[in-house]
């Protein structure tokens, strides 16, 4: 009998100690969700404004060069990745931090010599915060039986 109580209260102290330890992933999962959320809003926002301003004004001194869309697809391919890692924080994150980085990379490349495309680094915050977050928990997933 004392045995069956002692372990019942270990059972609950360690269920206890679960969920003070999981905290900060939680508050790292949720800090990288609502900061993906909104990179992912606001720039629909701002693309979809740009794209009726456009066809408003009907200014064709605007040129798209091959560079310049393939650098937008691969934009495209992360925020991709954003709302991906809301279900599957390792793939998502990964997808959007290898696009996030490739782009900054085109960006420098075709940046002017005053241009901020340091700037554009903050974009790699949500799926580092992803990543962060995937490894914290991974060791919990390998030990949870698949039945």
């Amino acid at each position: 009998m004392f045995q069956v109580i002692m372990n019942s209260y270990n059972s609950c102290s360690k269920s206890i100690t679960m969920k003070k330890n999981d905290q900060p992933a939680k508050t790292i999962r949720w800090s990288a969700r609502i900061t993906g959320t909104a990179f992912v809003v606001l720039t629909l926002v701002f693309g979809i404004g740009n794209l009726i301003e456009g066809i408003n004004k009907k200014d064709s001194n605007t040129s798209f060069d091959t560079n310049l869309l393939f650098t937008f697809f691969i934009w495209g391919i992360g925020l991709v990745g954003l709302v991906w890692a809301l279900w599957d924080e390792k793939k998502g994150g990964i997808l959007s931090f290898v696009s996030f980085i490739i782009f900054n990379i085109l960006a420098a490349i075709r940046a002017e010599n005053n241009s901020a495309t340091g700037v554009l680094v903050i974009f790699l915050i949500p799926p580092i915060l992803y990543l962060t977050y995937w490894l914290m928990t991974r060791d919990d997933e390998r030990n949870i039986p698949k039945s």
